[in-house]
This record gives C-alpha cells, structure tokens and sequence, in this order.
C-alpha cells in the first residue's frame, strides 16, 4: 500500500483561544448564571431579564475578529401577516435618531431583535464597550416595547405609539399656553402609565452611549 492509496491529511481548524472573543466569554461568564459558549463560531448566547421581558441574546465576533455583534430577540412574534407591516412602521419611527443600534423584524415569521454591532479596532475589545452596547440595547427595548405592543395588539397608531413612549422628552418642549400634539387622541396621549413611559433603570440613551454606568455589568 502507497502513500498515494491515502487521503491528503488536512489538519482541523482550531478555534482562537485568544482575541476578543476571550473578553466577551470571559466576561459574560462571571456576570450572567447560565451561559452557553461556542468556541468555533465564536458566539455566546444567554438569557437576559429586562425591565418588561426576558430575551434572548447573542454575542458574536466574526470569523476575521473585526466586528463584534450584539443581538437581543423579543420573545414574542407577531404572528398576523397584515400587522408585521405595522409593527415595522412603528419601530421605524422608534429608532429614527437613535446613534446607536437598531430594530429588525424578520418579515417571513414576525420575530423581532434589536441589532448592534462594533467595529474593533486591532482586534481588541474593552469589558466597559460590552456593558456599554449591552445596556443601550437593553435601554432600547424596554424603552419601546409597551408601545410595540400597543400597536400590534391594542390598535394604536404607530406615530402615536412611538409620541407616547417618548412623552416625557416631549413633555419638556411644550409650550403650556399653546399645547400642539400629534393628531388622534389628545387625551390618550397625555395620560401618563407608569408602566409604559418610564425607561429602564440604569438604562442608556443611545443617542449618548456613553452615558452607561460602567460599574453595573452584564
């Protein structure tokens, strides 16, 4: 038997120990319970516990270690094919302005995440950049998903959706001798719930990313 009667040995692909993906698992370890890490598609997924609901998250730094991805999916989907269209022009106008991270809905099964990502410069990533993107997308979603539900299920207006969501930023521009709100319900508008209106505790702007406090980590 020859050499040639063999296959040519191709030696397996060993994942990087090293890199930025050893931040992210090292870090997402000691600050989350439960973490599931993949070494070979460098990605770690978890279960995470905001204002409102719990996601589903998934850290990935790509295969070239230049970018690195935040995605946090809702758990719950819009099921009726004729409100998805609604729902995508609510989180439109919910994420119109936002610096940082946007919201993506899947238009063949209605799922729906919100979306970061961070290019690393030579490929290294500081632990306060996880907490920092981490927390704005949580800021994000607890921000917006009262409205989002309001819109899928109680059959209010996008536009009104996204105004009452952001009624305390408007609140401080309204003139209280000429009051000027979005068309429909007035009174609707300007009825305050607790539990739709206000943000997340220790949430971020993300307008103002840097506005996350460092010491409270993901």
């Amino acid at each position: 038997m020859s050499e040639s009667d063999f296959p040519p040995f191709e030696p397996e692909k060993t994942p990087n120990f090293g890199g930025p993906f050893r931040t992210v698992s090292e870090h997402f370890q000691q600050s989350v319970k439960s973490v599931n890490i993949d070494w070979q598609d460098k990605e770690v997924t978890f279960q995470v516990q905001s204002k409102h609901l719990v996601l589903h998250a998934q850290i990935r730094v790509s295969e070239d270690d230049s970018t690195l991805s935040f995605l946090l999916t809702l758990p719950i989907v819009v099921a009726d094919v004729k409100m998805r269209q609604v729902a995508a022009e609510f989180l439109a106008r919910a994420q119109y302005g936002l610096v940082a991270g946007c919201f993506e809905i899947d238009f063949s099964d209605g799922e729906i995440r919100f979306h970061m990502t961070h290019f690393m410069e030579q490929q290294t990533v500081m632990e306060k950049t996880l907490v920092r993107y981490f927390k704005t997308a949580l800021w994000a979603i607890d921000q917006y998903f009262p409205g989002l539900m309001q819109v899928v299920f109680g059959g209010m207006p996008p536009e009104d959706a996204v105004y009452l969501m952001e009624l305390e930023e408007h609140i401080e521009s309204i003139d209280e001798s000429d009051r000027t709100l979005p068309p429909n319900d007035m009174k609707r508008l300007t009825t305050k719930d607790e539990n739709t209106c206000s943000s997340s505790e220790g949430g971020v702007d993300p307008g103002n990313p840097n506005s996350a406090e460092d010491e409270d980590e993901f």
